[in-house]
This record gives C-alpha cells, structure tokens and sequence, in this order.
C-alpha cells in the first residue's frame, strides 16, 4: 500500500548546496579517555527547535521551551539557535537567533499501533516545522530538537565520529542514503513485540546539514485519506505508516525502491532490511548518553532508558547489527543492563497478558529502578 501524499506540497532543494566539512575543520580535543575523540566546532552547529512554544511551568521559574533554548546556549556557546513554529504562538523571553512562523494546518486523527486509542495525526506538523526551520540554517551541522527537549550534554558529537566504518559488500552498500551517519535515540527493535520497520525515532537528529536537509525533505501527508477500516471512525497505523516511519521510508524512496506493505509488515525480508537501512544511516543512542532531556515526558517515551523500555535496541544489540551490516569491527563488552537487566524487563510484556496483581508488582518496582538507577 502505497503512502497518500500531497503533490502539492513537494519541495525543491535551496540552490546553495551546503558543503560537508573537510577533515581540517573539525576539531580534535584531547580528553581524559584513552582515544582522542573528534570536536565539531559549536559555531559551525544549528540547532532547529521545533513545534509549539510550551509555556507550561518549570520548578525553577521558566517554561519548558525558555529551558530548551536557555539549555542550547549553555551546551553549545556559540551555535545557531533557530525557532521553527506556528502563526500566533508567543516567543516572548526566548533565546534565539532566527525565527520562523508557519501557517496552521489541520489533521485527521489515527489510531496508534494495536490499540483503540486516537490521536491527532501530526506527521505534517513535524515535516513543516523541522523543514522550514532547517532551510534557513547557515551551520554545516543541524542539531534538530523538539520544543520539550532540553540539552544536558554534548554526548551525540561524541559518538558521531565514534562508528566510522562501512560495509564493502554493494548488497548492504546500496542501503546508504547519508554522507555520514546520523545521531538520534533509540528506536523499537523490530523483532520484539511492539517494533515496526523503519520506525526512527524523531525527537532527535544530529549530523552534517544536507544529511539532515534530505530526511525531512519529504513530501506531506494525506491524513484525511488513509486505509480505514469498516464501521471505524479513524485510520489505524498498523493499516498505513506511523509519522516515525513516513519520514524515513519516503526519503529511503528517493534513493532506492524500498518493498513495504504497511507499518505491520513484519516478514523476515522486510525485517532484514530495515535493520541494514538502520545501521549504515544512524547510530542511535540513549537519551543519558547522547545529552537530552524530555521536560513533558521525563523518561518516558523514546527517552527511556533501552534496558529499561518496552523493546528498543540496545547499544549491544545495535553494534551487533553494525557488525554484520554495517562494516563495523568494534569488539561488543559485556554491559549489565543489556545483558542481564534488558531480557528480564521483557518478561513484564508476558505479566501484562497473564497476571494483572503480578504485573503491578513488578512495574512499581521496575518504577523504583528508574528513579533511583544511575543512567548510563
């Protein structure tokens, strides 16, 4: 089943073709580990805060989105902060260098994967924010962020350069689409219960400008007219594609055919495949690690500790992929939480299905780890 999309809405690629930076222009800082790990220069980073202005009151005064770009400025001196937005929204006793106001757009509402719960569809929303926002970017890099999520720390430069290598065989060569890897945060292992193919993350993207600029360089979405099924009010996603996997699969289709029937496409092919796409175009890492905070979920969401959620790729099992797809020779260490604590965390899906007493049990202790655990 092919996506609806609006011609309409097709966009063409700005004429000054922003250039990757050559191996002069990026820095090398020596640290207290035992390799020097490579420094992108904060000035040559912009970073695309998009989505409405959340005024909801923090602890400390300010308001979650004041947080967000008070965080920018402190994590990443120097850097390009631009606002990308709607019509009408107050940015008032925000920091920022460049704003953009968008026109408002209406939606359909989906059903999410496997449930009868609705939301609003907000596919479009994300492509418009995020691609207006980064056409007027000048940095070399976009650091592409929410309007909830704050920095905590510089981790996603770190582990930007950290897997380099790629693989020589055309048959995993030709699922490449980026000229580097993007960073973002974990995503659902497709083989676990809830995981979808080509499901990306979307809070978070880090990597050189024109990476960034062809995966939201997509076209919109026709919310209003999508599979439905007989006798329901709104369109399922496991019938058409999560706004997760619109973003990804529709830019993958500008470089290469990619076979997919809908979001619950589960086949061995299907399942092969995304992994190959996810490991040769991203290196996905915890919220702790890479440096961000959600100021509206917490830890919950995609910003959940892996061994801590309901299936996301570990940094074990994704450097397993990165080994056997990816070109990579990194040796895999033996890490608890992957080990150990992920498998077990699994066990509460079979204690939702067959034991509600037990299953409250274990989730208030499971509760306790997450506020009281050390992230890592």
């Amino acid at each position: 089943m092919k996506l609806s999309i609006l011609n309409a809405c097709k966009r063409t690629r700005a004429s000054n073709k922003r250039l990757s930076p050559t191996a002069a222009e990026i820095l090398l800082q020596a640290g207290n580990k035992e390799e020097k790990q490579r420094m992108v220069d904060y000035r040559e980073i912009s970073v695309v805060v998009q989505g409405p202005i959340i005024r909801q009151q923090l602890e400390n005064g300010s308001f979650i989105t004041q947080a967000v770009c008070q965080s920018i400025r402190k994590k990443l001196p120097g850097a390009e902060i631009i606002i990308s937005t709607w019509e009408g929204e107050d940015v008032s006793n925000l920091v920022f260098d460049k704003l953009v106001y968008n026109k408002s757009i209406t939606a359909n509402r989906i059903y999410m994967p496997f449930s009868n719960i609705d939301k609003l569809n907000t596919v479009n929303h994300q492509i418009i924010t995020t691609f207006e926002g980064i056409k007027k970017a000048a940095g070399k890099y976009i650091l592409k962020l929410r309007s909830d999520t704050a920095l905590t720390g510089t981790g996603f430069i770190e582990y930007y350069d950290k897997y380099n290598e790629y693989p020589k065989e055309n048959m995993y060569k030709e699922w490449i689409v980026f000229s580097h890897r993007l960073v973002s945060l974990p995503t659902y292992n497709v083989n676990k219960k809830y995981g979808l193919p080509y499901n990306i993350c979307d809070w978070v993207f880090f990597g050189l400008a024109d990476d960034v600029y062809d995966y939201f360089d997509v076209p919109l979405v026709d919310t209003f007219h999508m599979n439905i099924r007989p006798g329901e009010k709104y369109p399922r996603v496991e019938d058409n594609f999560g706004a997760e996997q619109v973003l990804w699969l529709e830019c993958l289709k500008k470089h290469r055919h990619v076979e997919i029937e809908n979001a619950a496409d589960r086949t061995d092919k299907t399942k092969k495949e995304f992994e190959i796409s996810l490991v040769n175009n991203f290196i996905t890492i915890s919220a702790g690690v890479l440096g961000i905070k959600n100021l509206k979920y917490g830890t919950g969401g995609y910003a959940a500790e892996p061994y801590l959620s309901h299936g996301f790729y570990t940094l074990s099992q994704w450097e397993r992929l990165y080994n056997r797809y990816g070109g990579g020779t990194v040796r895999i260490p033996f890490r608890f939480r992957d080990v150990i604590v992920y498998p077990v965390y699994q066990f509460k899906d079979y204690l939702i299905e067959h034991s509600t007493i037990l299953n409250r049990i274990y989730s208030g202790i499971v509760g306790a780890v997450r506020k009281t655990g050390r992230r890592h």
